[in-house]
């Protein structure tokens, strides 16, 4: 029983890691074409280059247009009849009784409402160039939309891939400063019991001191020069709060 749930306990800590791996370079790459604000921000003033691109080079060719509209009538006209008696009559003095007709309507009325709807085709036939130069002025500000965008790219992924490599560089020495930074005080202790035995000369233990402050001077620098990196891959990536267990 212990041996099960030693082993359930094992493939959970194994799902969580999986589960909260770390950045690879790719994925740093790929976050940062989809969430770096610099890249976001170029990448919508390219598209909205194009799309007003595409409106000034439509221009040229012909536009259908499409139109449809709606009158209402508040007092529309009533229908308009003839009553028919006077022929009725003459019918009846000739000796024929018994004719009827209904009264003759001469007008229908109006609707309340009248619809309508028409289809046009537009094609500018002369313009003194202005269309042409309007649509190439278009596609240079779209091709240096374009060119913006691709020129960032290149250069965040460099800068990107520079820092991720650096890290990986500075994280090799930070692991051995690290062990010797840990052994300076029992280093500095020893020396001076040394010095005051007579074991070693005072100059001897001030150098031994001195040695052990560059360490830890080392060190700090070392720490410091990755949270630099650290940093640039935030500020390239749009992620926060990286640390060195967050890349690999």
């Amino acid at each position: 029983m212990l041996g099960r749930l030693s082993l359930f306990i094992l493939s959970a800590c194994a799902f969580c890691f999986s589960a909260f791996a770390a950045y690879t370079e790719n994925d740093l790459i790929e976050i940062m074409l989809k969430e770096a604000p610099e890249i976001k921000s170029l990448e919508l003033m390219r598209e909205r280059a194009y799309k007003d691109y595409q409106a000034t080079n439509s221009v040229l060719y012909p536009q259908i247009r499409y139109g449809a509209n709606a009158l209402y009538i508040a007092n529309p006209i009533d229908a308009i009849s003839v009553p028919t008696s006077a022929i009725t009559d003459s019918f009846a003095s000739l000796g024929i009784p018994g004719i009827t007709l209904p009264d003759m309507q001469i007008y229908e009325g109006s609707s309340d409402f009248y619809y309508g709807a028409s289809v046009s085709v537009v094609q500018p036939i002369f313009t003194g160039g202005k269309l042409i130069n309007l649509t190439r002025i278009g596609e240079e500000a779209y091709n240096i939309s374009d060119d913006t965008y691709s020129l960032a790219v290149k250069k965040n992924k460099y800068a990107l891939m520079n820092a991720v490599g650096t890290l990986s560089y500075l994280s090799n020495i930070e692991e051995s400063l690290k062990i010797a930074n840990n052994d300076v005080d029992e280093l500095i202790e020893l020396s001076n019991i040394s010095a005051q035995s007579g074991m070693i000369t005072n100059a001897k233990n001030l150098e031994t001191i001195t040695a052990g402050y560059e360490v830890r001077a080392g060190y700090a620098e070392i720490r410091n020069l990755i949270r630099n990196q650290l940093v640039t891959i935030e500020e390239l990536t749009g992620l926060e709060n990286l640390n060195m267990s967050d890349i690999v």
